[in-house]
């Protein structure tokens, strides 16, 4: 029997903010390669996409990780390998294949596949199948075309010990020089957020051993003298009521001697069950940085998301972990079909009050419906809102209120425009409040493990320099939001509403505060320099 050679690629596109680690087929190349598979592991820009190579390689399997944002990029991508491969199986998964399998096959003639859900067992069990030269009808968890149909096999069996997967490989890590690594401790959810679909693709939730999490992160450090993490877990804290693995996995990390940085996703609630003693443990642990999934700062729309948390849990959260100089991270929701001027005036107060109103996505962002499995949909179809479904991926809604509609439809086009017309106010601002503030809160981490007194006051100072130019666009972002409000709800148009924002986020203003973040970063490379010139290659 000749093995199936696999290619599995990663392509990224212009939506795409940055090149991140795909932790996914990560796990599926370290899993295929363990059972003796031959995998080429990839992941590149769709323009930059390396096609010699691949020819020279020869794949017989191709796996492609695709995402509604990525999906268009991907189909072409297929579509040119299907040309240069002919007798290639390509095979599509991940969140949005799992869901709408049937529509991309019956939609993609270039495609063969679609692994749903957990991808390991699934494309181990399509290499084997391939490699015999027998039917795909005993692959479970794969849907396939089959002649002029559509085959769609039982689900596969959930894996119970992620222990007996092996720790993601590291290819696009290397080729992409990326000195960032995502770390999944678990997967599943304990939670039932209404928007969700996370409980409904990962099943029940699993999490790895502490010894094995560790030996992960102890192996990329030592390997590729990385330092930088992301816990890619839906909720860190999960599953115990005290916390108990979160405060383990932050013991062992101390325990074997790890200087590292890391972010994670935790819910509001956490604030409640966190000690003095328990934050000062994580902080000593390496967490730099949190995820909120608040989504919302009034009581109806939380009532609506099924957040358990609460309002006052949401402030008191970003209070607790301000307190410890950890980096707060937020997921917001500010739009949906059901929105009141009420709910929108008091997001807007807390966005500004805690100067996330810098962000224009968290002033313009709406909930979008990718898929029907979610209890938020079901609420809209029994509540007629379903307004039309963009072929098999994106469903539209009406709004409740039409007015509340008109004015979350100008914002989307608006910042659509924006970014059509390259106007790149949005990734910009988006690189500073996101990659370069966490990137100086790691490096703050680094300054403070080597006791650097002089390191660690410039580049503070860099970070207080930053925070207050970007507070000067929260200023007027929220003047801005206030005024289309009360536009909306009084008197709408268009026009005004147009001059109105055009107004505040004119040329002038903007190349201000491009030139002033610009100076600022400069500054802080000429600082550094000065000090220890090495120190340059944290950022």
């Amino acid at each position: 029997m000749k093995k199936a050679k696999v290619l599995l690629l990663a392509v990224y596109n212009s939506e795409m903010n940055e090149v991140i680690e795909e932790i996914g087929i990560a796990s599926i190349a370290a899993y295929l390669r363990e059972n003796g598979f031959e995998v080429m592991l990839m992941g590149a820009n769709e323009a930059r996409i390396n096609y010699d190579k691949i020819l020279s390689y020869k794949p017989d399997i191709v796996g492609l990780p695709t995402y509604t944002v990525s999906r268009e990029a991907v189909y072409s991508v297929c579509s040119k390998l299907r040309s240069l491969l002919p007798q290639l199986h390509i095979c599509l998964g991940g969140l949005f294949p799992t869901y709408y399998h049937r529509d991309i096959l019956k939609d993609n003639s270039d495609i063969d596949s679609i692994a749903r859900g957990e991808g390991e067992t699934v494309l181990l069990s399509l290499a084997e199948s391939i490699s015999n030269g027998e039917d795909l009808s005993s692959v479970k968890g794969l849907t396939y075309r089959k002649k002029n149909k559509i085959i769609e096999n039982e689900k596969q069996d959930i894996i119970w010990d992620l222990d007996q997967i092996p720790f993601p490989h590291k290819d696009i890590v290397i080729d992409n020089k990326l000195k960032h690594v995502l770390i999944s401790t678990s997967r599943g959810c304990t939670s039932n957020c209404s928007f969700c679909v996370s409980k409904n693709y990962w099943g029940k939730w699993r999490g790895r051993s502490t010894g094995s999490i560790v030996r992960e992160i102890k192996s990329v450090v030592e390997s590729y003298n990385i330092t930088s993490f992301d816990f890619v877990d839906s909720s860190f804290e999960d599953p115990d009521p005290d916390c108990k693995r979160m405060t383990d996995i932050a013991m062992e990390i101390i325990n074997e001697g790890l200087v590292i940085s890391y972010y994670a996703q935790i819910r509001a609630d956490f604030w409640k069950k966190a000690t003095p003693q328990m934050m000062e443990l994580l902080k000593k642990s390496g967490l730099c940085g949190v995820f909120l999934g608040i989504e919302t700062a009034n009581e109806a729309d939380r009532k609506i998301y099924n957040k358990t948390a609460t309002i006052n849990d949401n402030y008191k959260a970003i209070e607790l972990f301000n307190k410890y100089n950890i980096v707060v991270s937020i997921g917001f929701i500010n739009f949906n079909p059901y929105s009141s001027f009420e709910s929108l005036y008091s997001n807007i107060k807390f966005l500004d009050r805690y100067n996330y109103a810098r962000f224009f996505d968290k002033l313009e962002s709406r909930y979008i419906i990718y898929n029907n499995q979610t209890k938020l949909y079901e609420r809209l179809v029994r509540d007629n809102l379903i307004k039309l479904q963009d072929g098999c991926f994106c469903f539209e809604y009406k709004f409740v209120d039409e007015r509340i509609e008109k004015l979350s439809n100008f914002l989307t086009n608006y910042f659509e425009k924006m970014r059509l017309d390259g106007k790149n106010y949005y990734g910009k601002l988006n690189n500073f409040n996101y990659m370069h503030l966490s990137l100086i809160q790691q490096f703050l981490r680094i300054l403070t493990t080597l006791d650097h007194k002089r390191g660690y006051e410039v580049v503070k100072d860099h970070q207080l320099k930053v925070m207050n130019i970007l507070s000067s666009l929260n200023k007027v972002n929220c003047d801005w939001f206030y005024s289309l409000l009360y536009l909306a709800e009084y008197d709408w148009n268009e026009g005004v509403a147009l001059e109105v924002i055009d107004k505040s986020l004119n040329k002038s203003f903007m190349n201000n505060i491009f030139s002033d973040l610009n100076e600022a970063k400069h500054k802080l490379y000429e600082d550094l320099l000065l000090i220890e010139p090495k120190f340059i290659n944290y950022l």
